[in-house]
């Protein structure tokens, strides 16, 4: 009798341990990278389209916002592909990347573009046809897979390692051609006071959407309690989308 018992008591904790897991998440690392409009660090603050929306999810959820940090993003690319509990801000969902993860999402459209300084010469470039100019990308970075995909020489794509680097280095002694995406293409205007009208987009390579995504070891079951969250928040999503000029 009190070996039944004792089985019976085992396994209503572990039913109910299942339901915590689901409804916590402390055990999960949430991680993002430093990649304005979306996710990145100002006067020591993490915000941005996606930690917005975030933290919508959660106040749908009501729970806490969890610890958000900041990695470069090869370590988070890496991370979130590995055996640990991690969600990762920001990811876009591509045929390549498809099976690597979990998918929270889509939470916004992003075009990437090939940009160009004023008075490079520059006006347009086809990278199917045009493979002479050296080309400035994030390693590991959906736009540097968009020239990828296009078969674009190695030896002709300089990597670097953030975002914030692309525009520095966008100058005559250094690189005429970067590729970046839209949406962080505007948000760098804006943070270094720089003018539009100084810049070419000469070309766009592809169109994908942004996801949050997770690793594997994630619960599925809070996967799929996130993904509702999200779809319940609709009008406060798109209100966010609008306020930093983005589309869903």
């Amino acid at each position: 009798m009190l070996y039944r018992l004792h089985v019976l008591l085992l396994g209503i904790l572990w039913g109910f341990g299942l339901i915590q897991a689901a409804d916590d998440f402390s055990d999960i690392d949430f991680l993002m990278e430093d990649y304005p409009p979306l996710n990145f660090v100002r006067d020591g603050e993490n915000i941005g389209v996606t930690v917005e929306i975030l933290q919508e999810i959660f106040n749908e959820l009501n729970q806490p916002m969890p610890d958000l940090e900041v990695v470069p993003w090869m370590r988070g690319y890496h991370l979130v592909q590995s055996d640990k509990k991690v969600i990762l801000l920001t990811m876009a969902r591509t045929s390549s990347r498809e099976n690597l993860v979990q998918w929270i999402g889509p939470l916004f459209t992003s075009r990437h573009l090939l940009v160009s300084y004023e008075g490079s010469g520059i006006k347009t470039y086809d990278v199917l046809v045009q493979k002479t100019e050296v080309i400035g990308a994030i390693k590991l970075d959906v736009t540097l897979a968009s020239l990828q995909k296009h078969h674009y020489p190695e030896n002709k794509i300089d990597l670097l390692q953030r975002a914030s680097q692309l525009l520095d280095l966008l100058r005559p002694d250094r690189l005429k051609l970067i590729s970046i995406s839209e949406n962080s293409f505007n948000e760098l205007l804006k943070i270094n006071n720089l003018l539009v009208d100084d810049f070419n987009v000469v070309a766009v390579t592809n169109h994908t959407q942004g996801y949050i995504s997770a690793s594997h070891a994630v619960d599925a079951q809070q996967i799929i309690r996130l993904q509702k969250a999200l779809d319940r928040i609709t009008e406060r999503h798109l209100t966010i989308l609008k306020s930093y000029g983005l589309k869903l």
